[in-house]
């Protein structure tokens, strides 16, 4: 296994621009106030004046049913991709933020109709769909944590038949695996980045767990490969701590708890990347675990 690499940081996705070029009336401005504009990918030139001028005049609400469905399912990929590429942990603000872009996009490869767009009044129903998919990643990653962390750290010392003994053996172990992220790491020496607990943790994340996500994410992008290993590491942590005292309690899986572990292996890859030596070995790493996923997955 090898060291960790930084994480790339996403790009900024483009962002709606206010359309001033057409006169509305007192009740279309009441309208737009609370309407997103969908526009076309940043990759697409600038449609003609004529057209780009064409102010939001219908909600994603509107959109024939079958159609819609699979606009939100299209747009539940896209926050998938948000989630692990820029913020696992968004506010509230941000998820909306999040799921408003991803439905933009989704309408934009699907239907490519500019006139339609989110509402945050009338299409609340859809948005909050979208929104709920970052608490369905954050409880895959700790449910796939909770399965790993047992087994692969020893936490079942089975000589051990008091139970005291047990708790403190494993208070113990524990301590350690917290200490400096040491659970990310091998136990043989010389330590290499990527315990086979972060290991099985992403291939069934991602690849091989019902409501696995790889569907949702371009895996030959670095940037993303980042976010799943911190991501799946914040989960470990997580996991780790509720075993702390030496027997298993609750700790949510939210930006309270485990955001800042988050942040702090995610700064880890980063530091990991700035070393010639220590990505060459990260980057081997990703791919055997990328090699591995796809196999099993058939992708």
């Amino acid at each position: 296994m090898l060291p960790p690499s930084p994480q790339v940081q996403a790009l900024p996705l483009p962002q709606p621009s206010e359309d001033t070029t057409r006169t509305v009336s007192e009740t279309e401005v009441a309208r737009l106030d609370t309407t997103r504009r969908v526009l076309p990918p940043s990759h697409i030139q600038s449609l003609p004046s004529q057209q780009s001028s064409v102010a939001v005049t219908r909600t994603i609400s509107e959109i024939e049913m079958g159609q819609l469905n699979k606009v939100v399912h299209e747009a539940k990929h896209g926050m998938r991709r948000h989630l692990i590429r820029r913020n696992p942990f968004p506010s509230q603000t941000e998820a909306l933020s999040f799921a408003e872009d991803a439905l933009t996009d989704a309408i934009s490869s699907l239907i490519g109709d500019f006139e339609y767009g989110v509402d945050r009044t009338q299409d609340g129903k859809i948005v909050t769909q979208v929104v709920r998919v970052a608490e369905a990643v954050r409880t895959l990653f700790k449910n796939v944590a909770h399965a790993q962390v047992p087994i692969a750290y020893n936490l079942n010392p089975t000589s051990l038949l008091n139970p005291d003994q047990v708790r403190r053996a494993v208070r113990s172990r524990v301590e350690h695996l917290l200490q400096d992220y040491n659970f990310l790491y091998t136990d043989d020496l010389p330590r290499e980045f990527g315990h086979c607990a972060l290991t099985h943790s992403l291939l069934s994340s991602a690849w091989t767990m019902p409501g696995a996500i790889v569907k949702s994410l371009d895996m030959r992008d670095m940037a993303t490969f980042n976010g799943l290993v911190a991501l799946a590491g914040a989960a470990l942590n997580s996991v780790l701590y509720e075993y702390r005292e030496g027997q298993l309690s609750t700790i949510e899986f939210s930006s309270t708890s485990a955001g800042k572990h988050y942040t702090e292996i995610t700064r880890l890859i980063n530091s990991m990347l700035q070393n010639e030596e220590q990505r060459s070995r990260y980057e081997t790493y990703y791919n055997n675990v990328v090699l591995l996923g796809s196999s099993f997955h058939g992708t």
